[in-house]
């Protein structure tokens, strides 16, 4: 995905360098922009943040007498992006069998979701009966696919602000970040060119899609922000060897030599790279140990064949078995062949709908038979609250 959103990327920024013609780029590079920003959409949903941001752009730069084009050349180059587009993602759509407006949107923003298999019979009595899809103070039961009462959405903008502050040095690995802090800044006078303006709504752009997406979504991960690290890359290196300059500056004795700039660049360069791999020593998701071992336990040693619910739906990685989400535990907990519902301890620990719902339908039918948890755990809620259960 980022290869192709960065091939993308880079036929945009040729098209705003002028390539083609004196006045705009030719509109071949927004062809091959549209081609690869459809290729990349099939693998994460970001991709389409950027012909959005390339159309709005065209449109802005209108405004800017030197960099104004005639609208027949403007349509011509919107053409093009659509036509790159539409090319390998038509398609796409034609063999999913999505042509309809509404289904080719969804799977465009990613949120497509097939019909599911016809329900259980027992499906049609059991909605029937409304009692018992009610909470005991009459409220109806919830199947809400995460915690809504630690959701991000719940905080607004200022705490996705906050999420997206948090996430970004991670994305770039802090000090690449802090490198790419110094470029920007030493190179906030030069960018006046069509170009570097181009760049700069695009990473500003990003950056607010990103705290939408949090405060929308509930969540947001360094994953989601790698295209600005891909995109602002060279301006760490820029930011690098200026670091390098003012650190041999404030050393030597009157004009530095080139070899001690170079030196401290590299030597730059190299902290840079030892924090970074220090970083990534400790091992990766290793609080997500428990949903593994429930799943070899689901898939070796559990007793009773049949489905599994799991909120997470990690679990259905390793175990093999019919495994359904927590956005279908409806359906899941009115099919005969459901065995086994396999949640996190704290889900069942909260006030909301959603842990209520959950601890009602395993009080009626269920009863623990395996835990799993790792001292990664530990925290506000005990050693063992975020490990976790398996209920048959």
């Amino acid at each position: 995905h980022l290869l192709l959103f960065l091939l993308a990327f880079w036929a945009a920024v040729e098209y705003f360098r002028g390539r083609g013609t004196s006045v705009q780029g030719s509109g071949g590079w927004l062809l091959i922009s549209g081609a690869a920003t459809a290729t990349a959409l099939l693998a994460r949903v970001e991709a389409i943040v950027l012909p959005v941001i390339l159309v709005v752009s065209l449109i802005l730069f209108q405004v800017v007498p030197a960099w104004r084009q005639s609208w027949r050349r403007l349509a011509l180059a919107a053409g093009c992006l659509a036509l790159g587009f539409a090319t390998l993602f038509a398609p796409y759509l034609a063999a999913v069998e999505s042509l309809s407006p509404r289904e080719a949107v969804a799977r465009t923003l990613g949120r497509y979701r097939p019909e599911g298999p016809p329900a259980p019979a027992s499906l049609a009595t059991a909605a029937s009966d409304d009692s018992a899809w009610l909470l005991s103070d009459g409220r109806p039961m919830s199947f809400a696919y995460k915690e809504p009462s630690i959701s991000l959405r719940q905080r607004g903008w200022p705490a996705a602000c906050g999420l997206l502050a948090e996430e970004l040095p991670d994305a770039y690995g802090y000090w690449v970040g802090l490198f790419a802090l110094v470029g920007l800044w030493r190179m906030r006078r030069t960018g006046v060119r069509r170009v570097d303006r181009f760049v700069q709504v695009f990473l500003l752009s990003y950056c607010l899609a990103g705290v939408h997406h949090a405060s929308g979504e509930g969540y947001l991960s360094a994953r989601h922000l790698l295209p600005v690290v891909a995109v602002t890359i060279g301006f760490a290196g820029f930011g690098l060897t200026e670091t390098a300059r003012w650190i041999a500056t404030a050393v030597a004795v009157g004009r530095p030599k080139t070899s001690l700039r170079l030196g401290m660049a590299w030597a730059a360069a190299s902290l840079a790279v030892v924090f970074c791999l220090a970083g990534q020593a400790h091992r990766l998701h290793a609080g997500r140990q428990p949903h593994r071992t429930a799943g070899e336990w689901l898939a070796g040693e559990a007793d009773a064949a049949g489905a599994v619910l799991d909120t997470r739906g990690w679990t259905g990685l390793y175990s093999g078995r019919t495994t359904y989400g927590y956005e279908d535990a409806w359906q899941a907990f009115c099919d005969p062949r459901l065995a086994y519902v396999v949640v996190e301890r704290w889900e069942l620990e909260y006030a909301s709908d959603r842990s209520r719902t959950l601890n009602v339908m395993l009080r009626r039918a269920a009863e623990p038979v395996a835990s799993f948890a790792t001292a990664s755990f530990a925290g506000s809620h005990g050693d063992d609250s975020r490990g976790v259960v398996v209920y048959r």
